[in-house]
C-alpha cells in the first residue's frame, strides 16, 4: 500500500478501548466499536461508550451472563473519572478522483491516549449529538493496539495507515481479547510455569507487572512462599518474578 495522493473522507467506525494505569490496552479491558459518529460526536446516547469514554456508572439489572444495561449517570464533580484515558482508533474512508481505492480503500487513524470529557449537550426537538473534548498524548505502552494488529510504531500521539478493512461495528460493549499464545497466568513453583500449557511467557518482568501482552493472573493468588517465582523470557535471575500476594515483584519470594 502506498501514498496515492487521496482524500480522508466519512469516518466509518471508531473503536474506543480503556488503558490500564501503563497505558496498555490490557485483555479484560473495556472496548467498544461503533459507527454512529460525526467527527467525535456520537449520534447514539449508549450508556457503554459514554461511561468508557467518561466515566461515570451504569444502572444495570440481572445477574451474569444476562446482564441488561438500562440506563447510566455521570461520575462525581471534583474528580477525574478516566485517569488512566482511553485510546481511539478511527477509520475513514481513502477517495481518489471520487471513488475508493479498491487496494487500500480505508486509512486507519490512531490516538493511543486521550483524555475526553462530555461536551455540551442540548436535549430539544432535533437529535442529540454526544460530543467529547479533550486531548491527547504519546503513549509507547499502546504498542500494536487492543486486537494485536496495528504493525506500525504506536509511539506518537497521532498516527495513520492505509488499510483494507475496518472492524465491525456492534450494539454493546466489549472485552480486549487476550494475545493469542501468550501466557495468562502463572502457578507457583521453583520455578512455576505459566498458563495455559505452552504459553509463551511475558518477554521480561518489566512486562509482567504491566500486563504486555496479557495480564497474568497468578496461582494461588495469596502471597507465594519463599524461593517460588516464575521465569519470563529473559534469562537468569533478572528475569524471576513473583506474586506479593498483590502485585507482581521483581525477584524470588523472599
Amino acid at each position: 500500500m502506498a501514498n496515492l495522493c487521496g482524500a480522508s473522507l466519512q469516518c466509518v467506525a471508531i473503536r474506543a478501548t480503556a488503558l490500564d494505569s501503563h497505558g496498555n490496552p490490557a485483555p479484560g479491558n473495556a472496548m467498544y466499536v461503533t459507527d454512529n459518529l460525526v467527527k467525535i460526536e456520537v449520534c447514539v446516547p449508549d450508556p457503554e461508550l459514554e461511561v468508557l469514554l467518561t466515566g461515570g456508572s451504569l444502572f444495570t439489572q440481572g445477574t451474569a451472563p444476562n446482564v441488561e444495561v438500562m440506563g447510566w449517570q455521570y461520575p462525581p464533580l471534583m474528580t477525574d473519572p478516566t485517569p488512566n484515558g482511553v485510546s481511539i482508533e478511527a477509520w475513514t474512508r481513502y477517495v481518489i478522483d471520487g471513488y475508493q481505492d479498491p487496494d487500500q480503500p480505508y486509512i486507519w487513524w490512531v490516538f493511543p491516549h486521550m483524555s475526553l470529557r462530555k461536551g455540551n449537550r442540548t436535549i430539544d426537538i432535533n437529535a442529540m449529538a454526544n460530543i467529547y473534548d479533550g486531548f491527547a498524548i504519546e503513549n509507547p505502552g499502546w504498542d500494536d493496539g487492543p486486537m494485536n494488529d496495528w504493525t506500525w510504531d504506536s509511539s506518537r500521539v497521532v498516527q495513520a495507515a492505509f488499510t483494507d478493512t475496518y472492524p465491525t461495528p456492534q450494539c454493546g460493549g466489549q472485552k480486549v481479547p487476550a494475545a493469542p499464545g501468550a501466557a495468562t497466568g502463572a502457578t507457583s513453583g521453583t520455578p512455576g510455569t505459566w498458563t495455559p500449557s505452552g504459553a509463551t511467557p511475558p518477554a521480561d518482568v518489566t512486562s509482567l507487572i504491566g500486563g504486555i501482552p496479557n495480564t497474568v493472573v497468578a496461582a494461588p493468588t495469596t502471597a507465594w512462599t519463599t524461593g517460588q517465582y516464575v521465569q519470563t523470557a529473559t534469562a537468569g535471575t533478572g528475569g524471576r518474578a513473583y506474586w506479593n500476594g498483590s502485585a507482581w515483584t521483581a525477584g524470588s519470594a523472599p
